[in-house]
């Protein structure tokens, strides 16, 4: 991607037209000032939704100062923003797609045209301290707005603008005294895009929050609380997806299984229309997904298991055609899952998985308070562990015995889900069956690990027979897995005796 990021920290103050900006010399800790004056105009960009503003993205393109370009601004944490810029391109240039794909997530199918264009005269002044180090640039804009998605009269004001460059944080509140001494203002408004749309600006979107749950709280409000926790989560590991941010496949995946479990645990509390085709494509996304996050997790293995060898035991190129294989389906499975993430299919799935945030459609029994529902749908999630588990019991079948202990582990990890979902309500004793159901749905995720391994194994030592190479070492490597799944397998057992046999709803209730 022909992009760079860099963290953005800044404050903005409203001004009248005529205060005058102070000495910025007097702030404590600068040594110097310099004085520049930039003549800036950007075009800024959204849907006719405002679907970025509601996210409080920003994405312009602008020409003048000393960084003219495509600029993306994405929220990072309270105060800063992460910028990545691209290149400015020609005039008539529509967004690049490498920064269309970073914001795919929250605009979908919807197209980006020109919203506003803002010209900004500039005077800015970089607040130099010891040693030369700029710590932070004030600027004095006099801003024009012109509206482009509509006929609106022009609209025009003054606004002081501190960003930190590379002084500490503390510079803020040096500056801000000695602005508000010359009559500035915290501004009202959070960007200049903001202020321009005027009534038009959306308030952001408004995710229920496990944090704001209480006693008291509805069936309802757990849910949507939980489901809007991962829908945001898919989102915001979709734009680290795509540029391959590192543990991002992985965490997306997550995503969409803890939102595919979830809604399995809150049937009850929803109308069934539309239900079956959401949990299809949350199946689908995380199989596309599973490509790549399967590769990684064997590569990362097999180096480990690899390092543990002597010397002696690795045989021809093991290491070397390992690392290349997992490597190359890595990233045809990374590629491959972003060729999906830009289709119809999956910008569907993120509307209705929204919706159902945000506007469920709910039976009677999501009315009730959550303190006694979830125990009940908790409940059920143990119960289909436990038939589960026995059937896992009477496999005889070594290949039926690991599917049906795959089995378990995918019912072990609803109930963990479920329980997680219900601690913001229910509180230390839904913690502790999680961490139990945790115990189970690991050791067999790492029984899993190992059935997988062995079969790449085999395909690894049948593709170096072929190619006439020595296959000692994958033999080694295979009886090591071996080892490793009976060893997880007891382990298995060690944590299932742990989970309550009691009735569940009076086990939660205890204090």
């Amino acid at each position: 991607m022909s992009v760079s990021s860099t963290t953005e920290i800044e404050r903005k103050y409203d001004v009248q037209a005529s205060d005058v900006m102070p000495d910025l010399a007097q702030v404590p800790g600068v040594t110097t000032t310099v004085a520049h004056e930039h003549h800036l105009d950007a075009t800024y960009y959204d849907t006719a939704s405002f679907a970025l503003s509601r996210h409080r993205i920003t994405l312009r393109r602008r020409v003048g100062g000393a960084d003219a370009g495509w600029h993306l601004k994405l929220p990072a944490t309270e105060g800063a923003r992460t910028e990545v810029a691209h290149p400015l391109g020609d005039d008539d240039e529509s967004v690049p797609e490498d920064l269309l794909g970073l914001v795919r997530a929250v605009v979908r199918l919807e197209p980006l045209a020109p919203v506003v264009r803002l010209t900004t005269t500039r005077h800015e002044t970089d607040l130099v301290g010891y040693e030369d180090v700029v710590l932070a640039k004030v600027a004095d804009d006099l801003v024009t707005a012109q509206r482009l998605d509509r006929p609106v009269p022009l609209a025009q004001w003054r606004e002081w603008e501190v960003e930190l460059v590379d002084g500490e944080p503390g510079v803020f509140v040096d500056v801000a005294q000695v602005l508000a001494d010359a009559g500035a203002t915290p501004a009202d408004h959070a960007s200049k895009l903001a202020r321009a749309l005027g009534d038009d600006a959306p308030s952001p979107t408004q995710w229920p929050s496990t944090q704001k749950l209480r006693g008291r709280a509805t069936a309802k409000e757990a849910m949507q609380a939980h489901l809007g926790q991962h829908v945001r989560a898919l989102i915001d590991q979709d734009r680290r997806v795509r540029v391959d941010a590192d543990d991002s496949v992985h965490k997306m995946r997550v995503a969409a299984r803890r939102l595919r479990s979830a809604l399995k645990t809150f049937e009850p509390l929803l109308q069934p229309e539309g239900l079956a085709e959401i949990e299809a494509d949350l199946r689908w996304i995380g199989a596309e997904l599973g490509v790549a996050r399967d590769a990684e997790v064997l590569r990362d293995h097999f180096a480990a298991l690899l390092a543990q060898e002597p010397p002696e035991a690795i045989r021809g190129p093991v290491v070397e055609k390992i690392a290349q294989r997992q490597q190359e389906t890595y990233d045809r499975g990374r590629r491959d899952s972003v060729e999906q993430m830009d289709g119809e299919r999956y910008l569907t799935l993120l509307d209705r998985l929204e919706r159902l945030v945000l506007e469920p459609d709910i039976t009677a029994l999501a009315t009730e308070r959550a303190s006694v529902v979830l125990p009940r749908l908790i409940a059920r999630d143990l119960r289909l562990v436990t038939r589960t588990h026995r059937a896992a019991q009477r496999a005889t079948d070594p290949v039926e015995h690991d599917l049906a202990l795959h089995a378990v582990r995918k019912k072990a990890k609803r109930l963990r889900y479920a329980a997680e979902s219900a601690v913001p309500v229910l509180g230390a004793r839904a913690a502790k069956l999680a961490a139990r159901a945790t115990a189970v749905q690991e050791s067999l995720g790492d029984h899993q690990d190992s059935v997988v391994a062995r079969q790449r194994l085999l395909e690894l030592a049948e593709a170096a027979h072929e190619a006439g190479e020595d296959t000692f070492t994958y033999g080694r490597l295979h009886a090591a897995e071996e080892r490793r799944g009976a060893d997880v397998e007891r382990e298995f057992e060690a944590s299932w005796a742990r989970l309550p046999t009691t009735k569940i709803g009076p086990w939660l209730a205890k204090r």
